[in-house]
């Protein structure tokens, strides 16, 4: 069976060519299986206006039995900083695999961990990534560019992008200057094993 994720192109602005890329990126591209695409319920291409993001992962819940429900995620691209021909896409490409970095990292702690939204993410991938020493240093949430690269949730993301799709670029390298990830992180990231995967 062939999988494709739904892309909803709110203000019509894709080609044909580019809602397939962006539709068949991650089945295709980047390490996934049918318990997470089944998680992973559209990606939304609209201009969100100068907000100061480029994507975000969204949480789905539903209510069931008067409580709330993980269901699954949807991921928002902003076109507004996408900018124009072939770099538009390029850059959509970017943050589409940063945003399914999260999904696969916050889908598996959504099943496993209590809160995970709301608290630091594991210890094992600090001590993995050779930042347990920094723990204290890295924030479980942001406000601003600054706490945006010292958010744990955000190195994992990159991280995630940078061994398992194909826009290895990774942005906190860069800026911030934690290196690389190595071997173990690909190795823990690799080994979460989702619910319904065979």
């Amino acid at each position: 069976m062939k999988y494709s994720v739904p892309v909803d192109d709110l203000d019509n602005i894709l080609s044909e060519d580019e809602r397939n890329l962006l539709s068949e990126l991650i089945p295709s591209r980047c390490l996934s299986n049918t318990a997470i695409l089944n998680k992973l319920l559209r990606v939304v291409v609209a201009d969100f206006g100068s907000c100061r993001w480029d994507g975000l992962w969204e949480v789905v819940n539903e209510i069931e039995d008067g409580q709330e429900v993980f269901k699954g995620a949807q991921i928002l691209i902003n076109s507004y900083y996408a900018g124009h021909g072939k770099e538009r896409i390029k850059r959509m490409l970017d943050t589409l695999c940063h945003e399914y970095g999260h999904h696969w990292t916050l889908c598996w702690a959504m099943e496993y961990l209590e809160d995970p939204l709301a608290k630091r993410y594991l210890l094992t991938f600090y001590k993995s990534r050779n930042i347990f020493r920094d723990v204290l240093h890295y924030n479980i949430d942001y406000q601003s560019y600054d706490e945006w690269l010292h958010c744990d949730k955000e190195v994992v993301a990159e991280d995630f992008k940078y061994f398992f799709t194909p826009c290895s670029e990774h942005l906190m390298d860069s800026v911030v200057g934690i290196g690389i990830p190595n071997i173990r992180v690909n190795y823990f990231l690799s080994r979460m094993v989702h619910p319904d995967s065979v």
